[in-house]
């Protein structure tokens, strides 16, 4: 399958470099990308469409599309995708929408599960399975997460990630071993400094009471998250950041909240049901009023 004209938006995460990897194998080539946020999207895709770029087909990797839906809905397009509040009513676009635990494998299932004339190598399958087991929140193997700290801790790195992975997930070398570590270092310093800004309190969450944890931070975002779980048995771990005027939401995986609906309500954000983001409102505010400091 050989297109020239193909262009690609898709997520600048980890899924969402991983998804675009998938996309190039299924056409045998490096494809026209242009990684992105669900915040910078629109501006992204109108500075494209402004500078009179054209594309036979359009593809939109793990992205919320919604605010960009009537400008984007025709036959030339193309949207896959897992968020939940995906929910542009497209009426000719293609769309491959649905809850599934990363993009990464929402493709593989698309394209590939069933395909009897296009296989992917085991390192190809698993490249896509560290990138499902991060986005999902499963860590069912600490090799997720390293690929997650490489990805983000290397100089352009989409399109680094890209070189190094075209061919599937190879094992780190003594540079990205070394990435690893200084990261974890660095992280572990941070995360003793959190204490005096922790806030715990006991919320509802639909039919459900939860215990939910919130930290400032402007940086190691997940493991700030990570450390409310571990140190403090929450349910839900939110991190405050604050200078980004954001705050992001995590799921512990012992229990089965939908964080989009609360993020959807009081930030105006989405993602996903275990993991998910927004801006830091006026509601947000209200509601933090409900946690207590910890002593």
């Amino acid at each position: 399958m050989i297109n020239k004209n193909v262009t690609v938006f898709t997520h600048s995460d980890l899924d969402g470099v991983v998804s675009y990897l998938v996309l190039c194998w299924l056409y045998n080539q490096k494809l026209n990308v242009i990684p992105t946020t669900p915040s910078k999207l629109e501006r992204d895709y109108e500075n494209w469409k402004n500078a009179n770029n054209k594309a036979d087909k359009l593809f939109f990797l793990d992205l919320d599309v919604t605010s960009i839906g009537k400008f984007i809905d025709n036959t030339k397009t193309v949207i896959l995708d897992h968020h939940k509040t995906n929910i542009y009513p497209f009426s000719h676009a293609t769309t491959v929408i649905y809850n599934e635990t990363s993009c990464a494998k929402l493709l593989y299932n698309t394209f590939f599960k069933n395909n009897n004339t296009k296989q992917l190598s085991d390192k190809q399958k698993t490249l896509i399975a560290l990138a499902d087991d991060w986005d999902s929140n499963t860590r069912a193997t600490p090799l997720s997460e390293k690929l997650n700290i490489v990805y983000h801790n290397t100089n352009n790195k989409f399109s680094s990630f890209v070189e190094d992975y075209y061919y599937g997930f190879e094992p780190f070398d003594k540079f990205k071993q070394n990435t690893i570590l200084l990261y974890k270092k660095h992280c572990a310093e941070y995360l003793n400094t959190l204490k005096p800004f922790t806030y715990i309190g006991e919320v509802k969450f639909e039919e459900t009471v939860a215990k939910v944890g919130a930290v400032f931070c402007n940086k190691f975002v997940q493991e700030c998250c990570d450390y409310l779980f571990n140190k403090y048995d929450v349910d839900i771990s939110i991190a405050v950041l604050l200078e980004q005027k954001r705050i992001a939401v995590r799921r512990n995986s012992n229990n089965t909240i939908d964080i989009t609906k609360f993020v959807q309500r009081i930030a105006h954000g989405g993602g996903h049901e275990a993991a998910a983001g927004g801006t830091l409102t006026e509601e947000f505010i209200e509601f933090t009023k409900q946690l207590k400091p910890v002593n």
